[in-house]
C-alpha cells in the first residue's frame, strides 16, 4: 500500500489530510488514543462534536488494533490522533447508515 506516512503535528493539516480522504473515498489508518492503537477507517464526515471537540466520523472496519477493533461507525476526537496515514485503498461509498444530511455532528465542515 502507498500512503502518507509522516507524523500529524500540525492540526490543520490533519484536516486537509482527512478532507482528501472523504473526496478520494480512500481509507486511512489512524494511530489513535493514548493507547496509540491502529485504526483502519473510511472517513464520511469532519466536524466538530457535541462536546465541541473537532472530530472525524468514520466508520471502522474490523481491521486494526486496541480493545475497540470492532467495525462500526465512530468518532475520533481530533486532538487524540497521533497519525493519519491515508491510502490508494478506496471504498464504494457511504457506509451503512450514513446520512450525509445528519452525520451526527454537531457542527459539519465536510462530508462524503
Amino acid at each position: 500500500m502507498t500512503a502518507r506516512r509522516r507524523p500529524v503535528s500540525d492540526p490543520r493539516e490533519l484536516v486537509a489530510r482527512l478532507s482528501r480522504a472523504i473526496d478520494g473515498k480512500r481509507e486511512v489508518r489512524l494511530v489513535y488514543g493514548s493507547a496509540m492503537s491502529l485504526r483502519l477507517v473510511w472517513p464520511h464526515a469532519l466536524g466538530v462534536s457535541g462536546g465541541g471537540n473537532p472530530t472525524l466520523l468514520a466508520w471502522q472496519t474490523n481491521q486494526g488494533t486496541g480493545r475497540k477493533n470492532t467495525g462500526g461507525w465512530r468518532q475520533f476526537n481530533l486532538a487524540k490522533v497521533a497519525g493519519a496515514e491515508v491510502s490508494e485503498t478506496t471504498f464504494d461509498g457511504p457506509a451503512p447508515g450514513y446520512d450525509p444530511k445528519a452525520p451526527g455532528l454537531a457542527q459539519v465542515m465536510k462530508t462524503l
